[in-house]
């Protein structure tokens, strides 16, 4: 089963990194050009990607280094008494210290991006239903709100910054280079499980709020309207129309982030609840916490492609540069 685990890791680790850079790199060059992306909404949605791309290339090759080279200190210490065998292997300690404290960063700081996107979708609802009815210029002007935004993701990452400092500080390691269960790293997976949940929370309380102003905000005006009206009914309806494809947009990322955290939030739970432990259960306790952190890698290729796939525009673009690509592998070289 160990075995299993970790080359599906070592798999995911390197799909993300390469197939979640790709799909990124052609969001931020379509976002480069064309102006019409250039909104807040988009902006973080791209740092949220960028992130999760950072997180993919720092991690994958010290992690696989740790999958690998712990191996076989993981086989044979599991049914040991003691499990702390790999504090004598220095280099693999510090890189399993290295690479908590970068999970732990990510997994505080990037939860909370999605608060703000879910915010920034239910800002241009708002202003669309009539609330804040702003014309084409003023919504030009409010295109980009760095100031607001630059102060969410400044205390994002000093949270992270926390997060993954004190993740360092109390690392206790065990033969999984996870985190031998211990009073300070209950207390790191409680601080992980808490933004995650939190953030969740948060977000699905403001989709629920988008949809509830678009349902009872437009539809009580489209049935007030009479019949010599239609033109404005219909242009109400249209409103009605693409304020639920918006919302729905940036849901399915919402859906797609946190679904890929489950599994860890689940496992971590269960870690924690067990807290009388055999040596061969908290092997395979902390084999499948590392598993899920793993699983979170599905998230920098979906999150991605659902964006890509929720943009009419950059998905007609993604096709035609996927068929170039496949076209130009599959071509055959011209024998002289």
């Amino acid at each position: 089963m160990i075995y299993i685990l970790r080359i599906i890791s070592i798999i995911l680790m390197y799909l993300g990194l390469f197939n979640g850079s790709i799909c990124t790199l052609f969001i931020l060059r379509e976002f480069y050009y064309d102006r019409r992306l250039h909104t807040s909404l988009n902006f973080l949605i791209i740092i949220i990607f960028t992130t999760d791309c950072i997180r993919a290339l720092i991690c994958a090759p010290f992690e696989s280094f740790v999958l690998i080279y712990s191996w076989n200190i993981t086989l044979n210490y599991c049914q040991e008494e003691e499990v702390n065998t790999i504090k004598s292997y220095l280099i693999i300690l510090n890189f399993c210290r290295l690479t908590m404290s970068i999970r732990s960063f990510f997994n505080v700081m990037q939860p909370f991006g999605f608060v703000a996107i879910a915010y920034e979708r239910l800002r241009t609802i708002v202003q669309r239903n009539g609330n804040l009815n702003l014309n084409n210029i003023q919504q030009q002007r409010e295109c980009i709100r760095l100031k607001y935004i630059i102060i969410w993701i400044s205390l994002n990452i000093l949270l992270g910054i926390s997060a993954g400092l004190y993740q360092g500080i109390t690392y206790s390691p065990s033969n999984t280079c996870y985190n031998y269960s211990s009073r300070s790293s209950d207390i790191a997976m409680i601080i992980r499980i808490f933004s995650i949940l939190t953030a969740a929370l948060i977000s699905g309380i403001i989709y629920g709020k988008i949809f509830f102003i678009v349902k009872n905000t437009v539809t009580p005006i489209i049935n007030t309207i009479n019949n010599s009206t239609t033109r404005q009914k219909n242009r109400l309806i249209d409103m009605r129309k693409k304020d639920f494809r918006l919302a729905k947009n940036t849901f399915i990322l919402f859906l797609s982030f946190f679904l890929c955290r489950i599994p860890l939030v689940i496992i971590i739970f269960v870690s924690l609840i067990i807290n009388q432990q055999s040596n061969i259960t908290r092997c395979y306790l902390e084999e499948l916490t590392n598993f899920s952190f793993q699983l979170t890698f599905l998230g920098t290729i979906t999150d991605p492609i659902a964006y890509i796939y929720t943009q009419p525009i950059l998905k007609q673009k993604f096709i035609r540069f996927i068929t170039f690509c496949c076209k130009n592998t599959n071509q055959n070289p011209i024998e002289h």
